[in-house]
């Protein structure tokens, strides 16, 4: 039996949470995140903490936001899982 070849590092050198870019989009339609809430059928409180990047991007609200600002959600979700590998890489380098 052979041994398992090691995991490829993951190549990103920065990443960008996807609230990032719903909070622009909004900003460029002059849309308020409270609006946004509510056409999302998310809470007010939720949203802050996605725009600021505090919580992830799921896919519900990727399909929500997807519906509301056009944004596709499976490259909402991709953003979402780069950003996600790039922290757990950057956690597991400072753990070295």
């Amino acid at each position: 039996m052979s041994a398992r070849p090691e995991p490829a590092p993951h190549h990103l050198d920065w990443t960008v949470h996807p609230g990032h870019v719903i909070r622009d989009e909004l900003t460029i339609r002059k849309m308020r995140q409270v609006e946004f809430a509510h056409r999302t059928r998310f809470t007010p409180r939720h949203i802050t903490r996605v725009l600021h990047g505090q919580v992830q991007v799921t896919a519900d609200l990727a399909l929500a936001t997807e519906a509301v600002l056009g944004i596709p959600a499976h490259v909402l979700m991709r953003m979402q899982a780069d950003n996600t590998l790039w922290h757990a890489a950057q956690r597991r380098r400072k753990g070295q």
